[in-house]
């Protein structure tokens, strides 16, 4: 938990989120981009957003809940694996080094901040960022 609070703040200031805040995807840095996804293809978006998928990141898991948040870390092709296999749930994953984030909304809706994403392959639309 300790750790897991470590991180969610150091994403916190990295990105400019509010403590407070339940929805970081509603106030995620300008630019950002989304995209609405039908039912079941959601993880075939994010994986095609991510750079490398052998590098290692974080994912948070919010689903609607105030922090503390669970965190996961490890290589991107592990996490895909294993939301694969669980119920949908809000969350966002972050890279290391905190170039980028993508928030998996209950709208069925990616939203994306940061370099160097793979974005020429998922034909995003721009958002407000609010």
């Amino acid at each position: 938990t300790d750790e897991a609070e470590k991180h969610r703040s150091q994403v916190a200031r990295r990105f400019g989120f509010s403590n407070g805040r339940i929805w970081w995807w509603q106030e995620a840095p300008k630019p950002s981009r989304s995209r609405s996804y039908a039912k079941g293809e959601g993880l075939r978006l994010l994986e095609a957003l991510l750079p490398d998928k052998t590098t290692h990141g974080l994912l948070f898991v919010t689903d609607d809940e105030s922090p503390p948040w669970l965190c996961v870390m490890g290589p991107f092709r592990e996490l895909l694996a294993a939301l694969d296999e669980l119920r949908f749930f809000e969350f966002f994953v972050v890279d290391e080094s905190l170039s980028w984030i993508i928030f998996d909304t209950h709208h069925n809706e990616l939203i994306w901040h940061g370099e160097p994403l793979n974005t020429s392959l998922v034909s995003p639309s721009p958002t407000s960022g609010t």
